[in-house]
């Protein structure tokens, strides 16, 4: 009898207490897109190499729902048909578009279009001041970033939220296109994080926009945010092992 009172206990306390579900932990990492091809100690192959430490079960893509379903060439984001397409290939991990799909991309990209058109008419000046302001950005922090860690610091976030700021201040009527554009992708990310609960999810951003997730993302009920830059570092990615492995293959 004691042992049957006993059972009861346990059981009615495991009904009375319900499990805690766990937050998911979110990687949310800024690719270099075209300057993959240009820094040395972050190069498509050690792209790769940072997705399969991190061992994502979920993967939030800044690609529209028809590049991801056709696995697309990606526009000024190389790394999609060299690294991603072939790893979704061979991994079983779900993957979601942040980006919107037709028809509402259309009419983003339009309305962006018409709005940038008008100001490289109107202002050529700005507009050849900003072109040169985001060149002179990719050139610093090439000179800046000596491993992975580093593309995901506090100075390559500060760039990029000035290269934003300084877009919005200087062409009026660009920024709420873009605001649109960056709230539908958060969105999704918090979809994703809602529907997979206690998954490791790798938000795959881009170099300039990942403070913008980072901010977004702060607090969101399920999510525990890694903090990248320490996680690289702890995890092989930092100055010292980036340079080892640059050396081997030289």
């Amino acid at each position: 009898m004691h042992h049957l009172t006993s059972a009861i206990a346990i059981l009615a306390s495991c009904i009375a207490t319900p499990a805690v579900a766990k937050d998911s932990e979110v990687f949310v990492f800024g690719a270099l897109h075209v300057l993959h091809g240009q820094e040395d100690s972050f190069g498509y192959a050690e792209l790769e190499r940072v997705i399969e430490a991190i061992k994502p079960n979920v993967l939030l893509l800044e690609v529209t729902p028809e590049e991801l379903a056709g696995k697309l060439e990606t526009r000024g984001r190389p790394e999609y048909p060299k690294v991603i397409w072939p790893m979704l290939a061979r991994r079983q991990v779900k993957a979601f578009a942040m980006e919107v799909g037709q028809p509402l991309y259309g009419k983003l990209t339009g309305d962006a279009g018409a709005r940038w058109g008008e100001f490289k008419k109107d202002f050529p000046v700005e507009d050849s001041a900003l072109t040169a302001h985001s060149t002179a950005t990719s050139n610093v922090l090439l000179a800046h970033w000596k491993s992975v860690a580093d593309t995901q610091d506090e100075a390559t976030d500060s760039l990029g939220r000035a290269g934003v700021q300084l877009s919005a201040a200087m062409a009026a009527g660009t920024d709420s296109v873009q605001v649109q554009w960056d709230m539908a992708m958060v969105d999704a990310v918090k979809s994703a994080i809602a529907e997979n609960g206690g998954k490791r999810i790798l938000v795959l951003g881009s170099y300039r926009n990942r403070y913008m997730f980072v901010d977004q993302l702060r607090g969101t009920k399920g999510a525990q945010l890694v903090d990248m830059k320490n996680w690289l570092e702890a995890n092989g990615f930092g100055r010292g092992a980036s340079a080892s492995r640059l050396s081997n293959l030289r």
